[in-house]
């Protein structure tokens, strides 16, 4: 490897915890103080998960079925409310729904607990538009004269799940770099979801790659915290990447040799750092805290996204300069509350978490890759979708306007002049740009700018304001070798 550095390898900090079974129709729940703010939008639900699938079965389908409780674990919160309390569990899907947003009369309330009744949760009723239901049934027949009353209105989409499934995050961070920072804020976050301190296993790494002898300490405590990530059998796993990189060529750093920074290509820092997960990463999601020349680079970026092939479902990158990893945060929190809790696909997750975040699009541009199998079985296709933040008066078709003009030097909001056709156009507003000193005359037109919209770039409708809106830019895709990880 280049840029070789000596240090310390300091022990990695855990928190573990396991996730507790429930096999009961009605059971209670640890109240949850959790309020929701994700949007409403349609998840991607797993192969296996019942009725939802493409498909839009009546209910009697879904009653002649085995009960979903059979194969899976009901959700941990209401799927209306997003509190915990007494539980409804749903028999056509994972969903589970508290007493307090399905209301019952004392007598029905002992009539549902008798053995044989199932239940079919709001969401499942709304699959199927031609039926009238009551939401309780026995031996396929309504249990109840009416469907009970639905308090209030779904904080979430109705196609929302809520669940707390087993969820590990495993931070890799560069020695220099405090601990305190989104990933902290995001497993406080996330706490809140295991309200028994079950489920939830959050890994702090520190490692330093410089010499010979650091690589293989390294390597002693990643081993044994792969071996914590595969004993947890987790089923959301998260691996978070906090690094500097070289702003001119775009390589991660390892640490300091002897007060010097040092650095390594991405292909030879992350064959390093990830080759002793090489099993834990496949289907994991990474997030990649470093500065944005890892993208603008060419060569940085080919590398990062071969690294892709590691077998990550999918990874998140930032294209700022000077990243600044608390300015992540909100996103990085409503993208992983959606993907893991909810159970959305990552693609409908990020508009809907971008929405929430103006103050990062103008901090930076978003990356989102994710991987799927080629033809060939060595062999992956990378998609690589990207996000940029703009705005018509300071920012159009997501080019930053400069503060000073560039002729006449004056700090200024320009004047937007013109529109046509998906392009602005702007001049500068002082009245004596273009002013020549010697002959005392205006001798060139005030300075001008101009941006048309980008042939690819779809506009948002999430989070989009009167001048502004994100941007979707989806990138030519890539085939990449699905490479076996090495040992550093």
């Amino acid at each position: 490897m280049t840029g070789i550095k000596s240090t310390s390898t300091v022990p990695i900090v855990t928190q573990q915890l396991t996730h507790s079974n429930r096999d009961n129709t009605l059971k209670p729940h640890a109240s949850s103080p959790v309020t929701k703010e994700t949007g409403h939008f349609v998840p991607a639900y797993q192969k296996d998960d019942a009725q939802l699938n493409g498909t839009r079965p009546c209910l009697d389908q879904m009653l002649s079925a085995p009960s979903c409780r059979d194969t899976h674990q009901n959700n941990d919160f209401c799927h209306l409310c997003g509190d915990g309390g007494q539980m409804y569990m749903c028999d056509g899907c994972p969903r589970s729904a508290c007493q307090k947003s399905i209301i019952l009369s004392p007598e029905d309330r002992v009539l549902v607990t008798e053995p044989g009744v199932r239940y079919l949760c709001v969401s499942c009723h709304l699959m199927d538009d031609k039926t009238e239901g009551t939401g309780f049934y026995l031996n396929g027949k309504p249990a109840l004269a009416r469907f009970p009353k639905v308090h209030g209105c779904p904080e979430l989409s109705t196609k929302s799940f809520i669940h707390s499934t087993p969820t590990v995050i495993v931070h890799l961070r560069l020695k220099s770099i405090p601990l305190a920072g989104p990933m902290n804020m995001l497993s406080d976050f996330l706490e809140q979801y295991f309200p028994s301190g079950d489920g939830l296993t959050v890994i702090d790494v520190e490692f330093e790659l410089g010499t010979a002898v650091k690589r293989k300490a390294y390597l002693q405590v990643a081993s044994k915290t792969a071996l914590q990530v595969q004993e947890a059998n987790a089923r959301n796993v998260l691996f978070t990447i906090s690094n500097h990189t070289d702003q001119d060529t775009g390589d991660l750093f390892l640490g300091e040799l002897r007060r010097r920074n040092v650095a390594a290509t991405v292909t030879e820092f992350m064959h390093c750092l990830l080759a002793p997960f090489a099993l834990q990463t496949r289907g994991a999601m990474l997030y990649m805290l470093a500065c944005g020349s890892i993208v603008s680079k060419t060569e940085s970026w080919e590398a990062l996204c071969d690294m892709v092939s590691y077998g990550f479902s999918a990874a998140i990158a930032f294209d700022a300069l000077r990243l600044q990893p608390l300015v992540t945060w909100p996103f990085l929190v409503h993208l992983t509350e959606a993907v893991f809790i909810e159970g959305h696909a990552i693609d409908d997750a990020v508009p809907h978490a971008l929405a929430q975040s103006t103050r990062l699009g103008q901090h930076s541009g978003v990356y989102i890759m994710t991987s799927a199998p080629a033809a060939s079985s060595n062999l992956r296709v990378l998609n690589t979708t990207k996000y940029i933040w703009s705005h018509r008066d300071y920012r159009p078709w997501g080019n930053p306007l400069p503060l000073q003009c560039p002729q006449c030097g004056t700090p200024q909001q320009w004047v937007r002049s013109k529109y046509d056709e998906g392009t602005y156009f702007y001049r500068c507003r002082y009245h004596r740009c273009g002013w020549d000193e010697n002959t005392k005359a205006i001798i060139k037109r005030p300075a001008t700018f101009k941006f048309k919209k980008p042939a690819s770039a779809e506009v948002l409708l999430q989070g989009k304001g009167q001048a502004s809106s994100w941007l979707r830019i989806r990138l030519p895709p890539k085939v990449v070798d699905s490479m076996d990880s090495e040992s550093c």
